[in-house]
């Protein structure tokens, strides 16, 4: 790290949203390619998560995981309190940490903190098809009360951002962080290959 601190949004691929969520549209709900269907036969339409996952379709969410009655995130944001050290450990200095998909930092925070109580400089880069999505995570990382965390944010795809991973940090440690669940609402046949994809840059 240069010792310079950033809170920025790069814009790493938003003028090609629109043309990916045409593309998906097409494939996924009418069929350009041809049907798909499910394991048991049965022919299957899907919106895809990128249409959902819009500015009005994240505070949606947002306001559901906050519901008394969803426990999901406050189950996983206690595991990371509960494992942020140990985690923390793993981290190396100078890393940069893409958070794909970053919507609710709250999961994220426990780490980032632990990583500045230790004296670990890191970039966060929080990834997404969203700019409102970056621009709240960004406020909510408070840069401000943790110096040794800087702060970039990637408005794109997951493939842009790991093209700008590779351009831009080859020659640091790249932690790909997947907090939330990225890979659900779609064809059994694309959900496999996203797994692959995931394998090929480090996931697990």
């Amino acid at each position: 790290m240069n010792g310079t601190r950033m809170n920025q949004i790069l814009d790493i691929g938003s003028g090609d949203i629109p043309s990916y969520n045409k593309a998906l549209l097409e494939k996924k709900l009418f069929w350009s390619q041809g049907p798909f269907t499910t394991l048991a036969g049965h022919v299957q339409r899907v919106l895809p998560t990128s249409i959902i996952y819009g500015d009005k379709g994240l505070e949606l969410w947002s306001s559901i995981t906050h519901l008394p009655s969803y426990y999901q995130t406050r189950g996983e944001a206690a595991l990371l309190v509960e494992n942020s050290r140990e985690l923390a450990r793993w981290v190396q200095k100078d890393s940069v940490l893409i958070d794909l998909g970053c919507g609710d930092i709250r999961k994220l925070t426990p780490l980032l903190e632990e990583l500045d109580r230790s004296q670990k400089p890191v970039l966060y880069c929080p990834l997404d098809l969203s700019r409102k999505s970056i621009e709240r995570a960004i406020e909510q990382t408070k840069l401000s009360l943790l110096p040794n965390i800087s702060v970039t944010g990637l408005w794109g795809t997951f493939e842009d951002g790991v093209d700008w991973a590779n351009r831009n940090c080859h020659d640091r440690p790249r932690i790909f962080l997947s907090l939330d669940s990225m890979l659900g609402n779609d064809h059994f046949e694309d959900a496999v290959a996203g797994r692959k994809w995931l394998r090929l840059i480090g996931l697990r």
